[in-house]
């Protein structure tokens, strides 16, 4: 399990591609999933970004393993965007080799129906995927309304034959739903997930704040165990949103803390929904 860390770039806003790169391999983690570089946050709009983002990792034990774009399919104002970034982003994915890149469901916006609205997001992922190609796959992360295992199983259910998509899941989202009582919708979006993005956050009068790991009420340890025990093969990615959260600690500190925290909880046996040991 500690050869599958990731981190999102959304983490460390200040640092620049190189300082991104020599941290992620000098703190343990394999792969990084880009979501914005200093101020930039769609990396497709820099110029020559994919030979930098080669040159930042070469020789180093390192990887990209996806590209979070701003995608929100649930909104058809944006379709046209929509697909220019997918377009931007499925080239810069084949420039670099990464296999997934990330989308949203959001929202069920006024004026239509929920069906109406996850058809038109599950048709959304059909014709990403088709840009992108079979090498590549369209992630829909568990956010805002489609955050819940029924409109999830039902957009993955209406997908177009063939397409390579999957979900992101992440674990913060689906607590704010279900807090810790998470096995029933574990069970329905288990065949779908394909990553996932690992944080901790304690809620409070209805906010939701950030914490370094193991600090929060998500019981991360007991969804690693599920993920696991059910086969779960691909990234365990931390999100920390210091983009958004200027306040919250720098990456120096919580990165490490995360890395820590999974070292911990792989050796320890007791953790684990299988009772035995990761590897």
């Amino acid at each position: 399990m500690l050869d599958r860390l990731a981190f999102s770039t959304l983490g460390c806003p200040g640092w620049s591609l190189e300082e991104i790169a020599d941290n992620a391999a000098a703190m343990g983690f394999s792969a990084i999933e880009l979501r914005g570089v200093k101020e930039d946050l769609d990396v497709t709009l820099i110029p020559g970004f994919g030979a930098l983002a080669e040159e930042a990792i070469k020789g180093k034990p390192l990887r990209y393993c996806g590209v979070n774009t701003s995608i929100f399919l649930s909104d058809p104002s944006r379709n046209a965007e929509n697909i220019k970034e997918a377009r931007r982003t499925a080239d810069l994915c084949a420039e670099l080799g990464i296999p997934n890149i990330r989308v949203f469901g959001d929202a069920f916006p006024e004026g239509r129906t929920k069906a109406q609205t996850i058809k038109a997001v599950a048709e959304g992922i059909s014709e990403i995927s088709e840009i992108c190609g079979d090498k590549i796959c369209v992630l829909l992360e568990v956010h805002g309304e489609f955050n819940r295992s029924e409109v999830l199983a039902q957009t993955m259910e209406s997908l177009s034959a063939g397409t390579n998509a999957g979900l992101i899941w992440d674990i913060e989202h689906s607590y704010r739903v279900y807090g810790n009582d998470i096995e029933g919708f574990y069970n329905v979006v288990r065949p779908y997930v394909r990553h996932v993005h690992v944080k901790d956050c304690l809620i409070e009068n209805g906010k939701t704040e950030a914490r370094l790991m193991g600090e929060g009420g998500i019981e991360v340890e007991k969804i690693i165990g599920m993920l696991e025990s059910g086969g779960y093969q691909g990234l365990y990615s931390f999100e920390w949103e210091k983009r958004w959260r200027p306040s919250i600690a720098a990456p120096e500190a919580a990165f490490p803390a995360f890395v820590n925290f999974m070292r911990r909880i792989s050796a320890d046996e007791k953790h684990l929904g299988n009772g035995k040991a990761m590897p």
